[in-house]
């Protein structure tokens, strides 16, 4: 008996048809007995996190309590100072029973034990001494003892229980993570044949000829749609480097024909202050100093646009040379000290490592510098302007810290972008074009070095920025 290529074809499909259900059947056993190990274990090491903040919970409202009792003798705060005698170490056992399979833990362990006794011993001699001596000496002692410290320590130990427990619950969630992930993938590889095998056996010759014969068409249509646009592109590519490359021509020049009338007024106003060409009265001097004022600001401006055409038209070089980097923090500060005076603000200085020599363009890094201490004090009121230094690995790492407006956390990273100012509007207070920390960003990068910020609204604002070392050069 001769079977029909049709019955060939069924007798294939519900063939791999019972395959891919047997398989998935198998599989999806094996993935339910993987979820509820993973299950198991996520709700263990919450169950840990709960114990230990429970616990935590208890030993800090327990010696505040008595604090409280302490220094104002009402006793509406013994019931948690009582809370804790009870149950402080019985929720210690419900952790230590917790967490009895996890040897990382166990090593924790005895410390904090031996602490939480420690409290619970200093808290009861406290008591007593309370009740049997002069209560104000006891509240004067309280002020000056280590009970606060004691519970730092306690908060520390349990924090790295809890650390570590979030460390397994992470882990432990990446895997059921994964094992979804796999099932989804297998489920998703076993269909997919099943059905590209139906589809296969299904599909007829000829019908695949006029496939191919539709593709090459389209094909012959895509290359030809995609010459087309490379033309186009390579065009448009061309056009826009040719804007690029006349904006940056125009800005430079622009850039030195407006330094040369600034320069003139900036050296006449100061012969007129000083009054070689007669002398002045006080409004008139206060006058002229804002003329100069005014114009020293503009030429740093335009000193900027300059900056900023060399690099983007990769004219900028380097000129490096050894120098201490310390001295030109000293230096950076003296020249700026002034415009802090006005203000009434500190300037600090924390290098720690004088002298520290390093291999860079002396004049970049000290517009770095004067820059980032410029904005520090430009956006402070009150407090002071800081520059720390410290060496990680080859790197050394400055720091200017100030205790200014601070920025919004929406607007950190715009920070770095030419132009961009966090107050941007008409009304803004403080002026600058936004260009400063732009090339600040581009003069490090091109030492090999990198900035970046952290700050707080309304508690100030701290800009770091790294340089390779050189330390055989140094060293000679």
């Amino acid at each position: 008996m001769k079977i029909s290529k049709y019955g060939v074809k069924l007798a294939l499909i519900l063939a791999v048809v019972l395959i891919a259900v047997t398989f998935l059947a198998v599989q999806l056993i094996f993935q339910n007995i993987r979820f509820l190990q993973a299950h198991h274990w996520v709700t263990h090491t919450l169950d840990v996190q709960v114990a230990a903040d429970d616990l935590l919970e208890t030993a800090t409202e327990g010696s505040n309590a008595l604090r409280g009792y302490i220094i104002t003798g009402k006793e509406s705060f013994l019931p948690n100072y009582v809370h804790m005698r009870e149950n402080l170490m019985e929720q210690y056992s419900v952790l230590e029973t917790l967490i009895s399979d996890n040897p990382v833990q166990q090593r924790n362990l005895p410390e904090l034990k031996a602490q939480l006794l420690l409290q619970l011993k200093e808290t009861q001699d406290q008591l007593n001494l309370f009740k049997s001596a002069n209560a104000d000496a006891m509240r004067l002692r309280l002020m000056h003892s280590d009970s606060l410290q004691l519970n730092d320590r306690i908060e520390s130990s349990i924090q790295k229980v809890i650390d570590e427990e979030k460390r397994l619950l992470s882990t432990r969630e990446d895997l059921l993570s994964w094992e979804a992930n796999k099932l989804f993938i297998l489920d998703g590889i076993v269909i997919t044949a099943m059905f590209g095998m139906i589809f296969w056996m299904a599909w007829s010759i000829v019908q695949e000829l006029k496939l191919r014969e539709s593709l090459s068409r389209e094909r012959k249509t895509l290359i030809a749609e995609l010459e087309s646009r490379n033309t186009e592109l390579e065009a448009a590519n061309a056009a826009l480097q040719s804007s690029d490359q006349y904006k940056s021509e125009f800005l430079s020049s622009m850039s030195h024909e407006l330094r040369t009338p600034l320069n003139s007024i900036i050296g006449f106003s100061n012969i007129i202050r000083q009054g070689i060409a007669g002398p002045l009265n006080d409004v008139q001097a206060r006058q002229i100093g804002l003329v100069e004022d005014s114009a020293l600001h503009l030429l740093h401006l335009i000193n900027d646009l300059l900056d900023l055409s060399r690099i983007e038209a990769g004219k900028a070089k380097l000129h490096n040379e050894m120098f201490d980097l310390c001295g030109l923090v000293e230096e950076t500060l003296a020249t700026i000290k002034p415009l802090a005076d006005k203000k009434s603000l500190v300037l600090q200085q924390d290098c720690g490592m004088t002298p520290l020599f390093i291999h860079a363009d002396r004049r970049k890094v000290y517009q770095v510098l004067l820059n980032l201490v410029n904005n520090a004090i430009k956006f402070s009121e009150k407090g002071c302007v800081s520059v720390h230094g410290t060496l990680h690995e080859n790197q050394c790492q400055i720091t200017v810290s100030d205790q200014g407006i601070g920025i919004p956390a929406d607007q950190i990273h715009f920070l770095f972008q030419a132009f961009h100012q966090v107050d941007g509007s008409n009304r803004r207070v403080h002026e600058g074009t936004g260009l400063g920390l732009y090339l600040c960003k581009k003069l490090l990068e091109m030492m090999g070095g990198s900035i970046r910020a952290k700050s707080v609204q309304g508690e100030g604002s701290h800009f770091t920025f790294t340089l390779p070392l050189d330390r055989e050069r140094a060293a000679t």
